[in-house]
């Protein structure tokens, strides 16, 4: 009955979320994609393993312990990655580094 109840109010939070979106310009829209793929992407990433964990059948625990790892170890540390990419000034520095490989492959 908990699982139930949090799954139904996760859900329509989304949808909420998915609603004021829909309702804004274009330009709005694209600004709050921006402002919410990062966090969507770190809630993904720490839920998605946790979800594999309780919905797949109790078969083998190595399993289990690879994924839980995964959003244990994983998941902190790439969440500065993905919260840093979001800086203008690192996205720069990642265009100009990405340009560099680009162009000395060439030679």
């Amino acid at each position: 009955m908990i699982v139930s109840n949090s799954s139904m109010i996760s859900l329509t939070c989304f949808l909420a979320i998915l609603v004021s979106l829909w309702s804004q310009s274009a330009e709005g829209r694209h600004k709050a994609l921006s402002t919410c793929a990062s966090h969507l992407a770190v809630v993904g990433l720490f839920f998605g393993p946790c979800i594999f964990i309780y919905i797949h059948p109790a078969t083998s625990f190595s399993l289990d312990k690879v994924v839980s790892v995964f959003y244990t170890v994983v998941t902190p540390v790439l969440s500065p990655v993905i919260y840093t990419l979001r800086n203008q000034e690192v996205k720069g520095a990642m265009r100009k580094l990405r340009e560099r490989q680009v162009f000395s492959r060439g030679k």
